[in-house]
């Protein structure tokens, strides 16, 4: 792989939604040009992508799973612990977000709110000028 593809900061996107997916992938392309986007519709492929491709954050909507999405963040961040997991849910609830973020994920945010709950740190993680002060260390 081009060596200046892999300097680019990275983004899972695990969306099992195909229009949920298609409406995640051209916000963050707009949001973020620079990105390296690797989207599967699976979680079991979000696994397997997660471990081979290593990527920066990974961005797991879980809003479907109910109670197995804590699952879903445990499996998911032992598969790339290094990764920054963020979990979409549709549960607004405290407790839920606290069990969330107890199995793995850095923050977890209700889907029609990803841009006002976890834009910001989004692009903590994900700017270009962020990858630079962390190569020079």
């Amino acid at each position: 792989m081009d060596t200046s593809v892999l300097d680019q900061p990275s983004l899972l996107l695990v969306e099992e939604n195909s229009t949920i997916l298609d409406s995640l992938r051209d916000w963050l392309r707009m949001t973020f040009p620079d990105l390296r986007l690797i989207e599967t519709t699976n979680q079991g492929d979000g696994i397997f992508l997660s471990r081979s491709e290593a990527p920066d954050v990974v961005l797991i909507d879980i809003s479907n799973r109910g109670k197995d999405g804590v699952e879903s963040v445990r499996a998911m961040k032992s598969a790339q612990p290094d990764a920054t997991l963020f979990a979409l849910v549709s549960f607004d609830h405290r407790l839920y977000r606290q069990a969330i973020e107890n199995a793995g994920a850095e923050a977890c945010a209700c889907i029609w709110k990803l841009r006002t709950e976890l834009l910001p740190q989004l692009k903590e993680r994900l700017q270009p000028e962020t990858m630079v002060l962390d190569e020079s260390r």
